[in-house]
């Protein structure tokens, strides 16, 4: 008999095992403790005797991985009635290996016009399901409880006649404990689904350069959507004003397998992407197209825009019924702009205009190479002040290029380190660098003189000052030799 796989969607190799490590009555007794839960919309609450549910399924041979979630389990008619009213309930006829409905069912199999026809026929034939559970009610009538009951899946109806199929967690004996089903939550359902879940959200930086790409990545589940023929399930995404979403950079993959967006929402999927008038970026989803539990995973590229700076938020919720997430899924990501003065002596003691200065990553760090789209030049204004747009966290080198008129040109480099959003500034070998205490900076001061004299000669700058001198002797050396050679030579002549 092939191996059935609860609600489907996990693909796992595995083989049954016929005992358990617990005696039978304990197992037993632990399997007949199983519950789950049934909760109301926002917009209502459930009133008494108004719930009734139906042992539909039972589990046998569930097979458990590593972290003790199960990874299969096989789900057949829990009784012969059963099995008999399920057939009567749906036009499939070919189950596919299937021993009955419910297990085809059960495996995820059909379509979701299929899945609602048959909670909606089977409902209607309650007399064949054996008795019903009735559940405990919450203080606020919100949360119905069926407990204990047989593990397993159970069909839940109310007084208005519409049904939903939800599953008990599945009991592990090795572990002692009822457990999950891999990669889907057990043992809860929504009569009215109008809890929506937080979508999940990561990006692949932490921080980043002006210019870069981020890609983001928006995570869900496909909700239990029984006794509904369309189920929209948004995914709405608001970007950061610092940043720009790549056009046709959307991917959206359910169950695994990609699927293509289409305007009349055919293929299940329509993608909206922002507009000057519309900030968001929207995934409608008809969940009902696809498999009840199936993994949701969306991603998407956006650029860094060149006046972004410090932290960088973007966030998510999922709308269902002109319901929403309580709480936005969100990823923050952190550029920072670096800036400093550049002065000079005399009139210019308090800023020196048109020095240029470049910025590269600094040679045999790992810091990432700035984007193409990244101004790596800037030039001092009015008031000496230069500044870089936002960097991501790294170590730079900042070396002066262009140089003010009647000014020494001095081999002037330095170093940056970018981290959390502070910028620490390493003293240049000449001592013309000294460092501020703001977190961007803006009070370092770095100073250019006009002849060797005005220099530090203390310490290491003082021993860089003697290097300089020593060459500009050795140079006037050479030159004076050549001369007194060329001077021999024009006696000898």
């Amino acid at each position: 008999m092939k191996l059935r796989k609860l609600f489907a969607g996990v693909a796992a190799a595995a083989t049954l095992f016929g005992g358990l490590a617990l005696g039978a009555t304990t197992a037993n007794a632990a399997e007949n403790d199983a519950s789950f839960t049934v909760n109301a919309g926002a917009d209502f609450t459930f009133e008494a005797n108004q719930l009734h549910a139906y042992y539909i399924g039972k589990y046998e041979h569930a097979v458990f991985g590593a972290d003790g979630k199960a990874t299969n389990v096989d789900v057949t008619a829990a009784a012969d009635t059963v099995k008999t009213a399920a057939a009567a309930s749906t036009t499939v006829k070919d189950f596919g290996g299937y021993p009955d409905a419910v297990s085809y069912f059960a495996a995820g199999k059909g379509t979701a016009a299929d899945l609602k026809a048959f909670a909606d026929a089977l409902a209607m034939k309650t007399d064949q399901l054996g008795m019903a559970v009735v559940p405990t009610l919450s203080d606020d009538s919100k949360t119905a409880t069926f407990s204990p009951v047989q593990q397993g899946w159970y069909l839940v109806t109310d007084n208005s006649g519409s049904a939903l199929l939800v599953g008990t967690k599945i009991w592990n004996a090795t572990a002692g404990e009822f457990a999950d089903f891999a990669g889907q939550t057990l043992g809860t359902a929504d009569a009215k689904p109008s809890n929506v879940p937080t979508p999940g959200k990561t990006a692949d930086k932490d921080s980043v350069t002006v210019g870069d790409t981020v890609e983001y990545t928006l995570t869900g589940t496909i909700p239990n959507y029984t006794g509904n023929e369309t189920y929209q399930y948004d995914f709405v995404d608001t970007p950061s004003d610092e940043l720009d979403i790549n056009a046709g950079s959307v991917t959206v993959k359910i169950g695994g397998q990609t699927v293509a967006s289409s305007d009349d929402q055919s293929t299940g999927v329509k993608v909206t992407y922002p507009t000057a008038d519309a900030k968001t970026l929207t995934i409608a989803i008809d969940a009902a197209k696809f498999k009840i539990g199936a993994a949701i995973e969306i991603t998407y590229t956006a650029t860094v825009k060149g006046d972004a700076t410090g932290d960088i938020v973007n966030s998510a919720v999922i709308k269902h019924d002109n319901n929403q997430s309580g709480t936005p899924g969100s990823k923050t990501v952190v550029t920072t702009p670096v800036q400093f003065t550049k002065v000079g002596v005399d009139e210019a003691a308090n800023g020196l205009a048109g020095v240029e200065f470049t910025i590269a990553p600094k040679a045999d760090t790992k810091t990432p190479a700035l984007p193409a789209e990244y101004t790596a030049k800037a030039t001092s204004d009015a008031n000496g002040v230069v500044k870089f747009a936002g960097l991501a966290d790294g170590t730079y080198t900042i070396t002066e290029t262009g140089y003010a008129a009647g000014y020494l040109k001095t081999p002037l480099s330095f170093d940056i380190t970018v981290k959390n959003g502070t910028v620490t500034f390493t003293k240049d070998a000449l001592g013309l660098v000294t460092p501020g205490t703001q977190a961007n900076g803006s009070d370092t001061v770095v100073k250019n003189v006009k002849n060797v004299t005005e220099l530090p000669l203390t310490g290491a700058a003082g021993t860089a000052l003697f290097t300089m001198v020593g060459l500009l002797l050795a140079g006037a050396a050479v030159t004076v030799f050549a001369k007194s050679r060329s001077t021999k030579r024009a006696l000898r002549a």
